[in-house]
């Protein structure tokens, strides 16, 4: 008997005629049999009615019982082809990869007939995939089982539909018992696909697609393009990298895929050269007809080739090696823009070029003026500091004897602070920085001053510039200072309410009936008079609930100032207390200095502290510099009750313009009463002028004081004569010795 075949089929590369071969290269899983409905003719209600079957009837007939011999193989029906015609039948199930398809089919001869050829075939869409046919009497008589397969690869696109084909060719062919198995088969996987390789340094980075059913990949080296296996690398996962190899030299390679039925076949080849790395991180920085390049090493790097380009993107216009990580080109155009990449070399071959950059050389500009200069009064000397201009190299300090003129260098400090050691004490200086690079200096900054004074006690951080700067506009405060609620520090520059800072940049504020205190390293000592002077501003947009100034020695109260509730108008006044300390006093307590605020919102800035001993007397310098005089070196100046600073001094008078009547009248006696510290001093002279029309005819002119030693005397007064011809004025004047 001769057995029918499917036709050969590729497979793999191989014929279906070699699939014995592969036999042992692959397992079948499981066998399902795949749904045929009617498979065996059985329903329908005449010769030509086959039900899910579709072809022309009148070719076709359906039989039952015993025909030239044939019975039907599987119940009672069967199906004869009268004529070259075809029946076929489209299934639910689809085609899927890596499955072993079976399609069977009963073919039969009669005894009385010859019997014509026949084709029984599968389709995935509209493709054939499997059959197997028979010429006429190919067969004996009785029944055949015709057998048609097909094993789907891993490849395949899932999906399409399964078609049956049942095709005679003339009277009188039987057919019967259609059915169609499918088996899952477990095969070595294809092989790994979109294998690409990328060169690094001395080594090769290879990525692919993962095959489908592979559990491993063998990474295979060759020897050459094309060429034998040279080192295989096994591993899990679908890349690989081969480190350790020579720049400059090509390396070859394929993957093959692996799972427990074996090895496939191997990737299409790929090839890559490891380099040198480019360059990272390049930079250009220009300067005057010249620019600067640097950037990141290049491991395994001897040297480097610096490019000059011709254009944005451009060809190489220039080169220039170097063994170094920077490179400066100069004799450049200044305003013309310049570009550049780096490549690495090695002795071998040259790497890839970086990035590229650009710059564009010009003439450097000054630097901005310095910020936030700030002057500290000391004894002989006043100390400089200020915030950095960025792109200076140096700065200029300059000093004046009078406020926006006249400036002199005092010094060329190249860092941020400088202390000019050649003040005098008692001399107001106002000083003015400015920063400088190679275009020269830039503009100068804004002015302050300063008056060094051999009284002067320090106080940490006095005007607040370490805390504010360390912690910012709004934030509590730090050491030296001990914080009190809701306090915190005021960045002046911002001008909140009408408020700039008295002394640099920041200051404080209380929004709490709370203080703030510094223990100062200073103590309490006998026979000496303290000044504690604090600027305390009211803004203008809030009102100011009271403040308080206070100097302690240890627990006890020594002096305090105080204000109430919106006691000025908005803007900053200076707060003073003294207190002078007797012979007796026991030295060594350390002195505490207090700020309190009782609500919102009160400001304080520039803390100072003055004590003068031996006899407890202030000169009129020192007493003007502790009490925060407007220009305290000048004795004419008039302040805001209308009197000199030098009247206000020797009479001892209130320095915030609220006194009352400097001298008494008593019936023709006027008297004064003269400062202890001017007496003491004696720096003051006093004297009276009278005049019987305030100096307009008849001039003012001195009169002779009958009071022995008066400048010693604790008051000067003169008795007026009787006149009652007319009136007679009388006035004090005072002169600094």
């Amino acid at each position: 008997m001769k057995t029918n075949t499917t036709t050969p089929r590729t497979f793999r590369g191989l014929t279906a005629i070699a699939l014995a071969a592969l036999v042992f290269f692959q397992t079948a899983v499981h066998a399902a049999p795949i749904t045929v409905l009617n498979p065996s003719f059985e329903s329908g209600t005449g010769e030509h009615d086959w039900p899910n079957w579709s072809g022309a009837p009148g070719s076709w007939g359906r039989l039952a019982g015993s025909n030239g011999g044939l019975s039907a193989t599987d119940g009672t029906f069967l199906i004869y082809a009268n004529g070259a015609a075809t029946i076929s039948q489209t299934l639910s199930d689809t085609l899927q990869p890596n499955t072993l398809y079976t399609l069977r089919v009963d073919v039969g001869r009669r005894n009385d007939l010859t019997q014509q050829a026949y084709t029984i075939s599968l389709s995935a869409g509209a493709a054939s995939i499997a059959s197997a046919s028979g010429a006429a009497n190919s067969i004996p008589v009785g029944w055949t089982t015709v057998t048609a397969t097909y094993t789907s690869p891993g490849s395949v696109a899932s999906g399409q539909a399964l078609t049956i084909k049942i095709t005679g060719n003339g009277p009188q062919t039987m057919f019967d018992n259609v059915r169609l198995d499918a088996t899952a088969v477990e095969v070595p996987p294809l092989a790994p696909t979109n294998l690409a390789a990328t060169a690094g340094n001395a080594q090769v980075a290879l990525t692919w697609t993962a095959s489908l059913g592979a559990t491993g990949y063998n990474v295979k080296r060759l020897t050459g393009d094309g060429g034998s296996v040279a080192e295989t690398f096994p591993t899990s996962g679908t890349s690989y990298t081969e480190t350790g190899l020579t720049n400059f030299q090509t390396y070859y390679y394929v993957v093959s895929a692996t799972n427990a039925l074996g090895e496939g076949d191997p990737s299409t080849q790929v090839s890559a050269t490891p380099v040198l790395p480019a360059p990272a991180n390049l930079a250009a920085t220009a300067g005057n007809q010249q620019i600067s390049l640097s950037w990141t090493a290049s491991s395994g790097a001897t040297g480097y080739n610096v490019k000059r380009l011709s254009g944005n993107g451009g060809s190489v216009a220039a080169t220039f090696t170097t063994s170094e990580t920077s490179y400066t080109e100069t004799g450049l155009t200044n305003g013309t823009t310049y570009y550049y990449v780096v490549s690495a070399t090695d002795g071998v071959g040259e790497g890839a070029n970086s990035t590229q950059v650009s710059a564009t050389p010009a003439l450097p500009l000054p630097p901005a003026a310095p910020t936030n200069l700030v002057a500290t009064a000391g004894n002989a000397q006043v100390v400089l500091s200020w915030t950095p201009s960025s792109g200076a190299t140096g700065y200029t300090v300059q000093r004046s004897m009078a406020s926006g003129s006249g400036y002199s260098t005092i010094g060329n400090p190249s860092g941020t602070s400088y202390t000019d050691s050649t003040a005098v004490n008692g001399t107001t200086y106002y000083y003015v920085v400015s920063a400088s690079n190679g275009a020269g200096p830039g503009a100068n900054s804004t002015e302050v001053s300063a008056m060094p004074s051999s009284t002067v006690i320090n106080v940490g951080d006095s005007s607040f510039e370490i805390g504010g700067a360390t912690q910012g506009n709004g934030n509590a405060i730090v050491s030296p200072w001990v914080p009190g609620t809701s306090w915190g520090y005021v960045d002046g520059s911002l001008n909140t309410g009408g408020l700039s800072a008295t002394n640099g940049r920041w200051h404080v504020y209380c929004n709490a009936n709370s203080n703030i205190s510094q223990t100062l390293t200073d103590t309490l000592q006998p026979d000496t008079v303290y000044t504690l002077s604090v600027d305390v501003g009211r803004r203008s947009d809030l009102g100011m609930p009271g403040y308080s100034i206070s100097l302690y020695a240890g627990s006890t109260l020594l002096a305090s100032a105080s204000g109430g509730n919106n006691s000025f108008s908005p803007g900053w006044i200076t707060a003073v207390a003294t207190y002078t300390s007797p012979s007796s006093v026991t030295a060594g307590q350390a002195l505490r200095i207090v700020l309190g605020g009782s609500g919102v919102q009160t400001e304080f800035d520039n803390v100072r502290l003055a004590a003068v001993t031996g006899g407890g007397s202030l000169t009129y310098t020192d007493w003007a510099t502790a009490n925060g005089l407007t220009d305290p070196t000048n004795p004419n100046h008039v302040g805001p009750d209308g009197l000199t600073n030098l009247l206000v001094y020797a009479l001892d008078l209130k320095t915030d313009g609220t006194n009352g009547s400097p001298g008494t009248l008593t019936g023709n006696q006027i008297s004064f009463t003269k400062r202890d510290d001017a007496v003491t001093n004696n720096d003051v002279t006093y004297s009276i002028e009278i005049s019987a029309d305030l100096g307009v005819s008849d001039a003012w002119h001195p009169v002779t004081i009958t009071s022995p030693d008066v400048d010693n005397a604790t008051t000067i007064s003169y008795t007026l004569p009787s006149d009652p011809s007319g009136k007679l004025f009388a006035r004090l004047v005072v002169t600094q010795k």
